[in-house]
């Protein structure tokens, strides 16, 4: 992306068309935010035009497992008990802390 032989978009469209591809067969993601990524390429894009570069990763699309609480987004721990919508109470840089008397601990 440096030399702009390629976009943030194209690579994250390539990214998506890949897991579209084989998730079905591997099952490796819970869930997958499509449109999100797709937003955060054209932001990425936006800026490395205007010359504003984040750092090496700038553009690069990444999945988060799925034990990070992101805001806005189903976080389970991988536990069915936890396949609940969870409140968001403080989000702080795209992380968020929940509380609900509907989660409960995935370990017993």
């Amino acid at each position: 992306m440096a030399r702009r032989e390629f976009t943030a978009a194209a690579l994250t469209e390539a990214f998506l068309a890949r897991i579209d591809a084989l998730d079905h067969k591997i099952a490796s993601f819970v869930t997958l935010t499509a449109d999100l990524a797709r937003a955060a390429a054209k932001q990425a894009d936006m800026e490395m035009g205007q010359g504003f570069h984040r750092g090496p990763l700038h553009g690069i699309p990444i999945g988060l497992k799925d034990i990070y609480e992101t805001a806005g987004v189903r976080t389970t721990g991988h536990s069915p008990e936890n396949m609940v919508e969870k409140p968001i109470t403080r989000v702080s840089a795209g992380i968020r802390s929940t509380t609900s008397s509907k989660v409960k601990p995935w370990h017993r």
